[in-house]
């Protein structure tokens, strides 16, 4: 199976369970994990709930299907629901909120008596008692607390309506449905207090194992200590995007075995493997790039190191801002040789927009379930559940947000940086830089346009995400895109400068934004790039 293109089967336990993991370390406790059947309102003159009318063919099309949950918050709290269904996943937010005394139990309405959700499986009603005191907010409930009401449609609307003769159902719900309920403490996620979001995440510089030991750990004195005397080290170093971590981002290049041995040989040609740990949300991109050269610059190098960038999307803006600002500012010496720039917002992207986030958390949510599935598949992986925890890292940081009822671009300022008419942008474009900046012969621009197929061979919940994706990042976006960002931003190092060297992936139904480095034509092109300034991928 091609990476990335057929590994949209429904998603698996290991799979949820790394979800969870993974929102867990933003400080989202699972309240709750419930089986969910759709339930129809019934429709004026309906029939007893069971029975199937046939109904005058003018008859309008019923309600669509839906659930309802009451979920208790108490003071300082907030919620929001996690629906997957067949292995596609979107997140929800309260409809409305009332005063109400505070207690353990949510309802789905619609289906009945108000009654705690039951658990998808014996495991997680354990697991949701052990997280809901998770982070000290399990007992900050108040019998003055509130009460998040959510409405969640489950109708796909890529399905077609049933004929409107058949009054039971007007769309298809295919296989299961399971949400996770959570609740968290807010505090102060806004304006100023906005670093709140990230403090799980040890900002600082990580070193790549050759060994197979450790894919990457803290970088040591044993790294620092192996740094050549008698020439210039030569450095490669990884900047990671958006709610990613390094491993998140670039763990897709090693698991497989063409994968592993381009690691191995770009390992074997450097001095240092770097990878940069950094806030993507909280902080500026320039602030990112400050802290980075303050970390690159407190290391003894015997002489002024030669370095290599490999940059992944919200990266791309954090290396230019190294490369622009920070290094002199720092005082760091080095020469910068070559940079490669994977899928970045030089450009910006529509879906950082602060009126676009709820489709940015829901599309990122897919595409990394996508990749992780696709690294499952690979023969000998078994699973992509340390990509797709270490993927998803930020994501509740979001969420928390989203769940506030005040939600501008100064919430999340490292996201507000890639709009493409904002201040960030537009203030970085407007100051040459004092060095000269990267030299763009130097740099290589990996970019794809997703197109999904028309008509998969099996029709399944995620490939028909996948297409509705296209549609509405096509229509937002307005050109050729991977889903996140479009292909012009990904070479644009400033209002009038490109990247003239480029490995295109074309229009395909494969590489979307968040498994270019599952591709092993982006693991020749980069290789060759870096070690010999050729970008053409081998046959």
């Amino acid at each position: 199976m091609a990476a990335g293109r057929r590994g949209i089967e429904p998603s698996s336990a290991s799979e949820s369970d790394s979800v969870l993991q993974a929102l867990a370390g933003s400080e989202l406790n699972l309240l709750d994990a419930m089986a969910l059947r759709e339930s129809l309102p019934p429709a004026e003159g309906e029939p007893a709930a069971g029975r199937r009318s046939i109904e005058p063919e003018s008859a309008a099309p019923p309600p669509s299907p839906r659930i309802e949950l009451d979920v208790p918050v108490g003071a300082g709290e907030s919620s929001a629901v996690l629906i997957e269904r067949d292995g596609v996943y979107s997140w929800h937010f309260a409809d409305t909120t009332s005063d109400a005394a505070a207690d353990d139990s949510f309802a789905a309405p619609s289906t009945g008596p108000r009654r705690r959700g039951a658990p998808s499986d014996p495991g997680e009603s354990d697991r949701a008692g052990a997280d809901e005191g998770a982070a000290g907010t399990g007992d900050t409930r108040t019998a003055a607390g509130q009460v998040h009401h959510f409405v969640i449609d489950l109708a796909d609307p890529d399905a077609p309506a049933a004929p409107a003769r058949r009054g039971f159902v007007s769309r298809m719900i295919l296989g299961k449905v399971v949400a996770y309920v959570f609740r968290f403490a807010t505090g102060k996620l806004l304006g100023a207090a906005s670093r709140r979001l990230e403090r799980h995440i040890e900002e600082g510089l990580l070193g790549w194992s050759p060994d197979g030991a450790a894919r990457w750990s803290s970088v040591g004195d044993e790294m620092r200590h192996a740094l050549p005397h008698d020439r210039p080290a030569r450095v490669l170093l990884f900047v990671h995007g958006t709610f990613s971590s390094t491993e998140g981002s670039f763990g897709g290049w090693s698991v497989s075995p063409s994968g592993k041995q381009a690691m191995q040989r770009l390992a074997a040609a450097y001095d240092l493997v770097l990878g940069y740990e950094h806030r993507s949300l909280s902080a500026l991109p320039s602030e990112n790039a400050d802290a980075l050269a303050g970390h690159l610059a407190a290391i003894a190098w015997p002489h002024p190191p030669e370095v290599d960038i490999i940059a992944f999307s919200r990266g791309g803006l954090v290396t230019r801002c190294l490369v622009e600002q920070a290094i002199d500012k720092a005082g760091w010496r080095c020469n910068l040789r070559r940079a490669v720039f994977v899928a970045c917002t030089l450009g910006g992207t529509e879906l950082a927009r602060a009126s676009n986030w709820r489709t940015l958390v829901d599309r990122h949510t897919n595409l990394v379930a996508l990749a992780a599935r696709a690294v499952a598949a690979i023969p000998g992986v078994g699973s992509g559940a340390a990509v797709l925890a270490a993927a998803l890292r930020g994501v509740g940081d979001l969420v928390k947000v989203l769940a506030t009822s005040a939600v501008d671009d100064a919430a999340v300022p490292g996201l507000s940086a890639m709009d493409p008419d904002g201040d960030f942008l537009r203030q970085l474009n407007q100051h040459m830089p004092a060095n000269g900046g990267l030299d763009p012969s130097c740099c290589l621009a990996v970019r794809s346009n997703f197109e999904p197929e028309a008509a998969d061979a099996i029709q399944t919940a995620p490939s028909t995400w996948l297409r509705m994706a296209d549609r509405a990042s096509d229509s937002l976006l307005g050109t050729t895109n991977d889903l996140v960002v479009h292909t012009d931003s990904m070479v644009a190092l400033g209002p009038t400068q490109k990247i003239p060297h480029r490995h295109e992936f074309g229009s395909n139904a494969r590489v979307h934004h968040c498994n270019y480095f599952l591709q092993p034509d982006t693991q020749a092109v980069i290789e060759r790039w870096l070690l010999q300034g050729r970008m053409e991928a081998p046959p």
